[in-house]
C-alpha cells in the first residue's frame, strides 16, 4: 500500500508538470519519495535557486518543497547512491533494490519503471497504488503492513480498544515494532491506546515488559494509555496505526486470527488521519484518560 519512488531533484527546479505531479505524493495516497541521495531536499533547493525563473516563482516553489517534506522517506541503509549523474545512479540502485518507479521529466528506454509526468496515469501499474488491501490475520503480515510507515516515522501509536496481554495481541505489537526497526533505531514515542478491556494496567504493563521489550532486547519505552468513553461521546472502536506522517486502519486490530481469517487494511485520507491523530493525544477532547503507565 505504501511504495517508494525516486524523483529527479533537477526536474523540480522550476514550476511545471513535475511539480504538479508532486501533489499526488503522500502517505494517504500510498506514495513516498525516497531521499535519493540523502541530501535530496538540498539538491531540489539548489535547483530552485539556480533556475532562471522569477523570484516570486522561486519563493512559491520553496513553499511547495516545505509542504512536500511530509511525503519524504529516508534513504535506507541497504540502498546506496553511487555519486554519479542522478538518473544513472537511480537506475543502478533500482536494479539492486527496486523503486516503485523512477520519476523524471525525460524518458529513458533503459528502465521500464521510469515515469514522466505524462505517463503517471491511474491505468499505469508503475503509478497506480491501491490504498487498501486484504491480508491474513498473522503477526507477520500485520507487521509488514505497518512497517513502511513506521520506518519513516518517529512516533508510533497503536490504537485498539481490545489490546491486552493475550499472546495473540502482544505478538503482533512485538513483530510490528521489530518490522519498524525498533532494534536498530530510536523513536520519539511508542504508545498503546486501549480501554478497560486491557484489564489491570499494571498487569498489562508487566506482560508487555516481558513479552515485548525483553523479547526485542533493545532499550525502548512504551507508554500505555487507558481511555474511558465520555458520556454521549464517541466510542473507541476502529483500530489504527498512527504516526506523525499518516495512518492505517486495521479492521480487526492488532491480534492474530485463526487460520484462514483475514482483515481489511486501509490507508487513512488526510482529513480522517488528522481527526484520529488528535483523538489520541494526551489532551484528547474525544475521551477521558483513566490511567497511563510507561513500560521500559
Amino acid at each position: 500500500m505504501l511504495h517508494e519512488f525516486a524523483v529527479d531533484p533537477q526536474g523540480l527546479g522550476r514550476f511545471g508538470p513535475m511539480w504538479i505531479l508532486m501533489d499526488q505524493f503522500g502517505v494517504s495516497k500510498g506514495r513516498i519519495i525516497c531521499k535519493f541521495p540523502g541530501n535530496w531536499t538540498r539538491l531540489v533547493y539548489d535547483a530552485i535557486c539556480t533556475s532562471d525563473c522569477p523570484d516570486v516563482e522561486k519563493k512559491s516553489i520553496v513553499n511547495r518543497l516545505n509542504r512536500l517534506k511530509q511525503s519524504l522517506g529516508k534513504l535506507s541503509e541497504s540502498r546506496q547512491y553511487s555519486g554519479q549523474e542522478w538518473l544513472n545512479a537511480a537506475i543502478q540502485s533500482h536494479a539492486q533494490q527496486e523503486f516503485k518507479a523512477i520519476v523524471c521529466d525525460t524518458a529513458d528506454p533503459r528502465c521500464a519503471q521510469l515515469l514522466t509526468p505524462r505517463d503517471a496515469t491511474e491505468d499505469n501499474p508503475n503509478w497506480s497504488i491501491p490504498t487498501g488491501c486484504v491480508i491474513p490475520r498473522t503477526a507477520r503480515r500485520i507487521a509488514a503492513c505497518a512497517a513502511p510507515l513506521g520506518k519513516i516515522s518517529k512516533q508510533l501509536l497503536f490504537v485498539d480498544p481490545y489490546l491486552s496481554g493475550d499472546p495473540n495481541r502482544t505478538r503482533v505489537i512485538r513483530e510490528a515494532l521489530r518490522a519498524c526497526g525498533a532494534q536498530t533505531r530510536s523513536f520519539g514515542r511508542i504508545e498503546l491506546h486501549a480501554t478497560d478491556k486491557c484489564g489491570v494496567l499494571s498487569e498489562f504493563a508487566r506482560v508487555l515488559q516481558k513479552s515485548v521489550i525483553e523479547e526485542l532486547a533493545c532499550p525502548i519505552e512504551i507508554a500505555v494509555f487507558q481511555w474511558d468513553f465520555k458520556e454521549s461521546g464517541d466510542r473507541m472502536h476502529p483500530r489504527y496505526f498512527l504516526t506523525e506522517r499518516g495512518g492505517i486502519r486495521f479492521d480487526y486490530g492488532f491480534a492474530e486470527g485463526n487460520a484462514g481469517e483475514t482483515t481489511d487494511v486501509q490507508l487513512l485520507n488526510d482529513e480522517l488521519y488528522l481527526a484520529r491523530w488528535n483523538d489520541y493525544q494526551p489532551n484528547s477532547a474525544a475521551f477521558n484518560l483513566r490511567d497511563k503507565l510507561v513500560v521500559k
